[in-house]
């Protein structure tokens, strides 16, 4: 808990004095740009090119991302939005990969791509 408290008073501070903390307590990743709806609220879609699945970032990546994110940064939370989260087909394995490194994940998803189950359409 003290750790906890130490790595957030470090980020308020660094900000203040303009440099970069040493800790990042939460990441915040878009894995993907496409999405299956056209929200009113959301500029994603409105973008002047369709996203591809190519122009992401690979599972290795986000896994180097997150193994690092987790053991030098302090990375205590993730949050996996986009676009779609569950439109990637290696969207179980980033968050599962981030669980094993010890982070929460948060996902926030239209959930229009899960089934009865719980399991995502993709």
């Amino acid at each position: 808990m003290a750790a906890n408290i130490w790595r957030g008073l470090n980020v308020i501070v660094s900000r203040r004095l303009g440099r970069p903390p040493r800790y990042l307590p939460v990441l915040l990743l878009f894995v993907t740009e496409r999405c299956n709806l056209h929200c009113r609220m959301c500029g994603v879609c409105e973008r002047p090119s369709a996203p591809s699945a190519s122009d992401e970032l690979t599972f290795s990546q986000y896994k180097t991302l997150l193994e690092t994110a987790a053991t030098r940064l302090g990375t205590t939370l993730v949050s996996i939005g986009g676009g779609e989260p569950l439109l990637r087909q290696d969207i179980f394995d980033i968050i599962r990969c981030a669980a094993d490194a010890g982070m929460s994940v948060h996902i926030c998803s239209n959930g229009l791509l899960i089934n009865k189950i719980g399991r995502a359409h993709v």
